[in-house]
């Protein structure tokens, strides 16, 4: 359910900058801002760390992007409305499930205290 409201706010976001004649990469960051400052804005109110800014946390912006930038290729290449939201939404919810079901993590450097830097940390098995 998440990534439905994720990947839709992608896409109404990357929409908005397209309206307002803004650059392709700038309409693929007005789409990611769109659908994860919401959940910053959550996190900052309810004293939770925000999941968008911590890199051991899940992917959560990579995805909108990923979803914002495929509706905007698609309506460069002229796919209709309804393919180009589709797409877009296959794209956004794909990466999403993706990443969470094989934990993928964003890049961290090492420190002396958790030793953590890889991109891809695998659960361990029981």
């Amino acid at each position: 359910l998440d990534a439905i409201g994720l990947s839709s706010f992608a896409i109404i976001g990357a929409q908005n900058g397209v309206r307002a004649g803004m650059p392709m990469i700038v309409s693929a960051i007005c789409g990611m801002a769109t659908s994860t400052f919401g959940g910053l804005t959550r996190d900052v109110l309810c004293g939770r760390p925000i999941r968008i800014v911590h890199s051991n946390a899940e992917v959560y912006a990579e995805p909108a992007l990923a979803g914002a930038t495929t509706y905007l290729a698609a309506e460069r290449m002229g796919a209709r409305p309804g393919l180009r939201i589709g797409l877009a939404m296959a794209m956004c919810i794909g990466s999403r499930f993706i990443a969470i079901k094989n934990d993928v993590k964003l890049q961290t450097w090492d420190t002396a205290q958790d030793n953590l830097g890889v991109a891809i940390r695998k659960r361990p098995t029981e």
